[in-house]
């Protein structure tokens, strides 16, 4: 990964999630940190939905299920109980248990899954509420090129447990197998409508666009402290499957966006493509482009494995920078069965 690269957000949330669990515009929780020249950023998103309670084994199972275009293959069950690690770790501060449950990875994609069980007076929507403070870091302390996360609400008849799915990515300073999930302190996010409709009809009466001052957005969006932790968790990445499929033996030429008319409309732009390489859980395309990030996937357009028997995985955006795309795989890949790729402008990269 080039230092440049910037996370998707997996998610995109609206405020109101925080009390009523539904989607709207976007809030971001954002850290930076400067790499060589240029700097990355990493964004969290949560996403509340309603999740049945499983036993430890099998989560990922269930989880690629219910995220992918097709039920799982047979093929994708027996890699996903191949490669599943249960890790089933569990530490508590403050009446919060927090348990490593499993981890799943690849050469660039590295998912866990940390269960909450929150103390008996926690309700359902303050566990909806919930906003961790956490770090990912690998064996020298340096910090992972980029994470995401969604959170899940048990709905096994006990309110007081939840699950954050995790989505890492290294970048070229990570080093070793060993990397450190860090969870500092749980906190909930209280939203103020109360004053911040009171802004509305005074000082911003009348206005479009508003944009509230950083005093205001902490008003109005409060973090409670619930528990400190830290809450320390170790990743072995040494089993990690890293078998990856290099697709391009000549280059090949696609049609991207790299911005927007003032209508809206997009703008395309045709660059050419030096390698597509493919791995179990994500995919990686680097392109020979200097002046723009190339977009692939503007406008809602997808990206696809297609499979020898013509069922499709999409490859879903995750960051990206002027050199190269990252995506994860909506559910695993089954490198021996690709037959191609199916590019939003219709162009195919057929497997050598």
């Amino acid at each position: 990964m080039k230092p440049e690269k910037i996370l998707y957000a997996l998610n995109d949330i609206d405020t109101a999630f925080l009390t009523e669990a539904r989607e709207a515009p976007a809030r971001r929780h954002s850290r930076k940190f400067a790499v060589l020249i240029a700097a990355v950023i990493t964004l969290m998103a949560l996403t509340v939905t309603a999740f049945a309670a499983e036993e430890i084994a099998g989560w990922f199972r269930q989880y690629f299920n219910k995220q992918a275009e097709a039920p799982l293959t047979p093929g994708q069950i027996e890699f996903i109980e191949e490669n599943e690690q249960v890790i089933a770790e569990t530490q508590t501060h403050d009446g919060w248990s927090l348990e490593l449950k499993s981890v799943m990875s690849d050469s660039n994609a590295v998912y866990a899954i940390v269960g909450i069980t929150a103390p008996d007076e926690v309700t359902e929507e303050e566990l909806r509420s919930l906003w961790p403070d956490m770090d990912f870091y690998d064996k020298d302390r340096k910090p992972v090129g980029s994470w995401g996360v969604k959170l899940h609400i048990g709905m096994d008849g006990n309110e007081r447990t939840a699950d954050l799915v995790f989505e890492l990515n290294p970048a070229d300073w990570n080093s070793g197998n060993s990397w450190t999930l860090r969870v500092n302190r749980l906190s909930k996010m209280v939203h103020d409508r109360e004053y911040e409709q009171n802004l509305l009809d005074t000082k911003y009466a009348g206005q479009e666009n508003i944009m509230f001052t950083d005093e205001e957005a902490a008003k109005i969006h409060q973090q409670v402290l619930l528990a400190e932790g830290p809450w320390e968790f170790a990743i072995d990445l040494s089993r990690a499957e890293n078998t990856v499929l290099e697709l391009i033996t000549t280059p090949v030429t696609a049609q991207t966006c790299y911005g927007l008319k003032d209508d809206g409309t997009a703008l395309f732009k045709d660059v050419t493509i030096t390698s597509f390489e493919l791995s179990a859980l994500s995919a990686t395309i680097h392109v020979d482009c200097d002046d723009y990030a190339p977009d692939f996937t503007p406008g809602g357009r997808k990206i696809y494995v297609v499979m020898t028997d013509g069922s499709r995985i999409e490859l879903i955006p995750n960051w990206g920078s002027i050199s190269e795309q990252h995506f994860n795989a909506e559910s695993p890949i089954l490198l021996d069965e690709v037959d191609h790729i199916l590019l939003a402008d219709g162009t195919k990269i057929m497997v050598p």
